[in-house]
């Protein structure tokens, strides 16, 4: 698959289950090298059993989801200067969908005159933010129920 078949386009309210959908699905199916069974299923259910949340988070961010062939492939989410959010399908992965949303959330922090970037990222999407110029800034202990789920806070300046 080339990236020139993803399109992206601005996310709406008819989204959330597609989104939540590749949520959970991208967790399970990709972050099981860096995070145990127990922490995984405290990530997702902790999420999902906040769909409120993620509606307002379509409406009020600027919120991208990637397609190809009309399948949405990823999503990504910028509100103001902190990525949000940043997941692509388990089997669109190393195939250009995260560099196209995350080129997109950029230019859109630069449109609106951010001076860095901020995000709270998983071990897995570490290595994606540092070869885009991202600098670990201190680790995260995320107690989820009994869970402690360790992320990174990671910054970029523009």
């Amino acid at each position: 698959m080339s990236s020139e078949k993803i399109e992206l386009r601005q996310a709406s309210e008819n989204d959330l289950s597609n989104v939540l959908g590749l949520f959970e699905r991208s967790v399970r199916e990709i972050c099981g090298k860096d995070y145990t069974l127990a922490q995984i299923n405290a990530w997702i259910s902790t999420s999902l059993n906040r769909k409120e949340v993620w509606r307002k988070k379509l409406e009020a961010q600027y919120f991208l989801v990637a397609e190809r062939d009309g399948a949405m492939t990823g999503f990504g989410s910028l509100e103001h200067n902190y990525i949000d959010f940043m997941y692509v399908s388990a089997d669109h992965q190393n195939k250009g969908v995260a560099r196209i949303i995350y080129t997109a959330l950029e230019e859109e922090a630069v449109k609106n005159q951010v001076d860095a970037l901020y995000s709270d990222v998983s071990k897995t999407a570490r290595s994606f933010f540092e070869q885009r110029g991202f600098k670990v800034v201190h680790a995260n202990n995320n107690m989820l129920g009994t869970e402690n789920l360790i992320n990174f806070r990671m910054v970029k300046k523009l």
